[in-house]
């Protein structure tokens, strides 16, 4: 493995940010109309970024991906869908994207709804 100076940052037209609050963390990696591809999980258990991410994928193309920690948003139902949406659609306000070109991640505990306050006020804040 290579490192490289600047990181991800370091290949043009990519940004990166990220910010934590205690348990919690978001980072938000831009590169505007780039192509995507993705592979996923073959388990039966879906969480909500992994449906939300599908549908993004899906023409090929991403402007962003947004992706927590903390909070794995999985077994949560159709709000941890709409929490997900509501994480793509802060990404995509302050950027000016369409939500459908923002993928989301999420990495933590299963079974416990988003704090979606915290964490889009975490998106805000590295904004």
């Amino acid at each position: 493995m290579k490192i490289v100076d600047g990181g991800v940052c370091a290949i043009k037209g990519v940004l990166a940010a990220g910010s934590c609050d205690d348990d919690y963390g978001v980072a938000v990696i831009v590169c505007k109309d780039c192509d995507s591809t993705a592979v996923f999980t073959s388990n039966k258990i879906v969480a909500a970024p992994v449906i939300l991410t599908q549908n993004a994928v899906e023409n090929g193309k991403l402007s962003a991906v947004v992706a927590n920690s903390g909070n794995a948003n999985c077994f949560t139902g159709d709000q941890g869908i709409e929490d997900g949406k509501a994480m793509a659609s802060i990404v995509a306000k302050e950027l000016d994207f369409n939500c459908e070109d923002v993928a989301v991640a999420s990495t933590g505990v299963i079974g416990r709804l988003m704090p979606i306050d915290i964490i889009g006020s975490l998106i805000k804040k590295l904004f």
